[in-house]
């Protein structure tokens, strides 16, 4: 009986500090890992993901917005070998600071090359995929219509 209050209790405390989820922790001991490029994520069966050797799509972006704040980024992600118009296959979904505010600061720059040049110069953090990306996967079938909504935004090349 202890047990199974422990484990209950560690559940819910799972869920609230935002970690994978329980069952999910249960099953996938660790993230599994695999490069961008390397996969397609219909043939991918893990949920909880480690990818490396990436390369964000910044110019590609979709941004969940309200008002003027953005709240959560969709970034196209593409393997650093993959070729500009290659199609996507993954997309980032980020509520990050530094990938929220490198979003603003896009949003306001608009279409001024120098002022895009000047965001993307000021917010090399963001840019960079050095380390792993690590999350949990979904197949588009299970997002909200919402976050389908921002996703159509992004090109499919």
């Amino acid at each position: 009986m202890l047990r199974a209050i422990a484990t209950v209790l560690l559940g819910i405390l799972c869920l609230t500090l935002g970690m994978p989820p329980f069952e999910l922790a249960i099953t996938e001991r660790a993230p599994t890992s695999m490069t961008c490029g390397a996969h397609d994520p219909s043939e991918v069966r893990a949920r909880w993901l480690e990818l490396s050797a990436c390369r964000l799509s910044w110019m590609e972006a979709s941004y969940a917005t309200v008002g003027r704040s953005v709240t959560e980024v969709y970034v196209p992600i593409r393997g650093l070998a993959d070729a500009n118009l290659s199609p996507i296959n993954w997309v980032l979904a980020s509520r990050q600071v530094e990938h929220l505010r490198f979003a603003e600061a896009l949003l306001a720059a608009g279409s001024v090359p120098l002022a895009v040049e000047e965001v993307f110069s000021a917010h090399r953090a963001a840019l960079g995929t050095r380390t792993p990306l690590m999350g949990l996967a979904r197949p588009l079938d299970a997002l909200s219509a919402a976050e389908r909504h921002v996703i159509e935004g992004i090109p499919a090349t």
